[in-house]
């Protein structure tokens, strides 16, 4: 069954949505488009359709009956002040132990939910922390398997300075958490193709629409590969078994703000 949904009454005929189909399942049929239900099947629901409408007039079933808001225009200002913002991002390691409201998270992941993702499959789902208790039970599972089941990896043993990772973890100072109240992962099907991609895309989104509310973010390494590979903390945050962790993050609200913008080597690039 098609997911295309057309407004005739507000429909011109224009072509737009042909045009911008991805995957070229619209067809132009008397003046108005038309998907053929033989090939329906392989809609993803990319939504191209809808946002490139002129005239309101295409919907797909995820948003049927909706009021869409309207894609903002950019400019020369909104490029600077873009620029900006990206520039300023740091990764924060110095958190408050106050908890992030669960609405400003999903307001959060709300933003994020819009990654582009390998061919709009979609196969990421997130889980997350956003209690103290929660999270420090996380932090306390995950140097547990680093002073054990890490040791032993052949990988991660090397990877890893684990006496020194352990020594400071035991002392109080939290290197593997950095303090933060809140914990995000995200996790996906084994192997499909863009999983570790698209993860690092949308905890992207995630980082900057954190940012955009005051909130500090640090990806997390060590969280990322004891959710891959310890069953302990697999089970505590319910991946399955034919997932896999992909990325982690952690966050919350910042103790100190950056004054100004460090300088950068120059960028590495050739045009060809």
């Amino acid at each position: 069954m098609s997911n295309f949904i057309l407004d005739e009454t507000r429909c011109t005929g224009c072509g737009t949505c042909t045009f911008v189909c991805p995957k070229s399942l619209l067809v132009l049929e008397n003046g108005r488009p038309v998907m053929p239900e033989e090939i329906a099947h392989k809609c993803n629901s990319c939504g191209q359709c809808t946002a490139y409408c002129p005239e309101d007039a295409c919907r797909q079933a995820l948003d049927a009956g909706q009021t869409l808001p309207r894609a903002p225009r950019a400019d020369a200002s909104t490029a600077a002040k873009m620029d900006l913002f990206l520039k300023a991002r740091r990764s924060y390691r110095m958190f408050t132990a106050r908890p992030v409201p669960r609405t400003v998270t999903e307001g959060i992941l709300d933003a994020a939910n819009y990654a582009p993702t390998g061919g709009n499959n979609r196969k990421i789902r997130w889980i997350l922390t956003d209690s103290i208790f929660k999270t420090r039970m996380l932090r306390d599972m995950i140097t547990d398997w680093m002073d054990t089941e890490c040791r032993v990896h052949p990988v991660l043993s090397k990877r890893y300075d684990i006496d020194s990772i352990i020594a400071r973890q035991r002392k109080g100072r939290d290197i593997i958490l950095r303090g933060a109240p809140c914990t995000a992962f995200t996790v996906g099907p084994k192997n499909i193709v863009w999983g570790g991609v698209d993860s690092g895309i949308a905890m992207t989104y995630f980082n900057m629409a954190a940012e955009a509310r005051d909130i500090g973010c640090c990806f997390a390494g060590y969280a990322a590969n004891a959710a891959k590979y310890s069953p302990k903390i697999r089970e505590f945050l319910g991946i399955g078994e034919d997932e896999d962790c992909y990325c982690a993050i952690v966050f919350g609200y910042k103790t100190i703000h950056a004054q100004r913008i460090p300088a950068r080597p120059p960028i590495n690039c050739n045009f060809v």
